[in-house]
């Protein structure tokens, strides 16, 4: 549901970056071209940046195997020096604005749909378009300056912080067809994008790149969050960690234990 690039490269990523960074005259909020060459610009390093390392955000529940991958990649920040600490960003968990934005904006995109054509929906999809039937207007604003204040928020951490590094995701992936799964295990699911969504509130730049293996044979991802605008120093750090832990993308899915 993210209209982001996913590229096997951060060099890759940088020049998909270089076009669509380029202004377009329909988007009324498109910032004016700076000239910005990411794939030149990513080549700066890390050594001297302060960074943040957040392996919970301060409230959620991360699988030990997806920790451990994580923390290992905060300590290479630090050996390609970086002045890394461990510190949380200080806000209290987003979830409930975030979902009366998104279930707000969903139920709106699907507002013209008859009754015949919503069952068509997924599920999940059709589901929260229900939920967003009880949603008023001043629960929409309120969300709007919970958003806000947010945003306020994570300006005034990135003072003191040129970057924030948490995992992409609590846990790595599960079986796509979900057969099997129990009630609990499901609704845990809800949190996989429990690192990543209250950026996409703040409008920040993040990255998501690969820190390893678990044992399982699933990879585990560590995200790079930057200060708002500041695309170039969330692409340094990517590029860092890349070439000091070089990612090799299997051809073929590996053994499902």
């Amino acid at each position: 549901a993210h209209t982001g690039p996913i590229t096997r490269s951060v060099e890759d990523a940088a020049l998909m970056l270089n076009a669509l960074c380029r202004p377009d005259s329909r988007d009324w909020q498109a910032l004016p071209p700076d000239g910005t060459d990411y794939a030149a610009a990513m080549r700066g390093g890390v050594r001297g940046l302060r960074i943040a390392f957040s392996p919970t955000l301060g409230y959620l529940k991360v699988d030990d195997d997806v920790a451990a991958l994580v923390r290992k990649a905060a300590a290479c920040f630090a050996a390609l020096g970086a002045i890394v600490e461990e510190v949380d960003p200080g806000f209290a968990d987003p979830r409930r604005m975030r979902e009366t934005l998104w279930w707000a904006g969903a139920g709106f995109r699907c507002r013209t749909l008859s009754p015949a054509e919503r069952k068509l929906l997924d599920p999940g999809l059709g589901e929260v378009v229900e939920k967003a039937q009880a949603i008023t207007l001043a629960d929409f604003m309120a969300a709007g300056l919970e958003r806000a204040a947010l945003g306020a928020h994570m300006r005034k951490f990135h003072e003191s912080w040129d970057l924030l590094l948490t995992p992409a995701t609590p846990f790595t992936a599960y079986l796509a067809d979900h057969v099997g799964l129990d009630a609990a295990t499901l609704a845990r699911y809800a949190d996989r994008p429990a690192f990543t969504f209250p950026f996409n509130l703040t409008g920040q730049p993040a990255a998501s790149i690969p820190c390893g293996m678990t044992p399982d044979g699933l990879p585990a991802g560590l995200q790079i969050v930057g200060r708002l605008y500041d695309d170039v120093t969330v692409m340094r750090a990517a590029r860092a960690f890349e070439e000091a832990s070089p990612w090799d993308f299997p051809r073929q899915p590996g053994p499902r234990r």
